[in-house]
C-alpha cells in the first residue's frame, strides 16, 4: 500500500538547506523544540516537512520567522534517541507540499499542507535520454576539475532515472538557497534540469577560467 502525505505535518524548518524529492537528508536534532516535535511524531506516520527559512531569519530564529511556503516533506527513518535527548535521523524526500496555513507555531511548526503534483519527464523519450546524458556529462567534467578540493560534488549514480538525478543535483550543487529554492517551486522536471543542467556547465566554465588564471600565474613566476 502507497502511504499518502498526511494533510497535517509538523514543519522543520532550515536556513541554508533545500530538501528536494528522492533526496536524502540527514538530521542532528538538538533544539528542545525539535526534540518534542520528533518524540511527539515516531508514534504515528513519522512524517516531517522541511521547508527553507526567508532572507532575515537570523533576526528571529528562536521565534517563528518567515519561510517560503513550498517544500518536501518525507518519513523519519534511521531515528537514534541519544543519551542526552538528542536525535540523529534521516529523512527521505517523497512529496513536494505547500503549506495552506500554520495550525501552530509552538513549541514547534504544525502545518496543513496540500501535495504539489510535477509533470514528470518521460523516460522513454529520445529528448529526456540526451537530457541525461547531457546532465551526467556536465556533472562528469565539474566532478573531475573539482577533484580533491572540499567542494568536490556528490556522487552521481548514473542508473537513477532523470528526474531523481535532476533533483540530486539541484540540492547538493554549491549554488545560492535561494536559486535553490526558485529550481523546486517549478512544476516540471524537464525545465528544472534544463536550468541544473546550464547551471552545472556556467559553474565548469567559471572553474575552468580560475586553474588557467592560476596556471598562468604559477608559469609568471617560474
Amino acid at each position: 500500500m502507497t502511504m499518502e502525505l498526511p494533510s497535517r505535518i509538523p514543519i522543520f524548518p532550515l536556513p541554508d538547506t533545500v530538501f528536494f524529492p528522492g533526496g536524502v537528508l540527514p538530521l542532528h536534532v538538538f533544539e528542545a523544540r525539535y526534540r518534542t516535535m520528533v518524540a511527539d511524531h515516531l508514534p504515528g506516520a513519522r512524517v516531517m516537512g522541511m521547508i527553507l527559512l526567508e532572507p532575515g531569519w537570523q533576526e528571529d530564529y528562536y521565534g517563528s520567522p518567515a519561510a517560503y511556503s513550498v517544500g518536501c516533506a518525507g518519513p523519519m527513518e534511521e531515528v537514534t534517541r541519544l543519551p542526552d535527548g538528542r536525535y540523529t535521523l534521516q529523512v527521505h524526500g517523497r512529496w513536494k507540499f505547500e503549506v495552506v496555513r500554520y495550525l501552530q507555531t509552538e513549541p514547534y511548526r504544525m502545518a496543513e499542507v496540500r501535495v504539489l503534483t510535477e509533470r514528470q519527464a518521460d523516460e522513454s523519450l529520445v529528448s529526456v535520454q540526451q537530457a541525461k546524458t547531457r546532465l551526467l556529462g556536465a556533472y562528469t567534467v565539474l566532478a573531475s576539475a573539482l577533484e580533491g578540493r572540499p567542494s568536490n560534488p556528490f556522487t552521481f549514480d548514473p542508473s537513477l532515472d532523470y528526474a531523481r538525478l535532476v533533483n540530486l543535483a539541484c540540492m547538493h550543487l554549491g549554488i545560492a538557497a535561494e536559486e535553490k529554492q526558485r529550481l523546486l517551486e517549478l512544476h516540471d522536471v524537464d525545465e528544472r534540469g534544463s536550468r541544473i543542467i546550464r547551471v552545472l556547465e556556467q559553474e565548469y566554465q567559471r572553474v575552468a577560467r580560475l586553474q588557467a588564471l592560476r596556471g598562468d600565474d604559477e608559469t609568471s613566476i617560474h
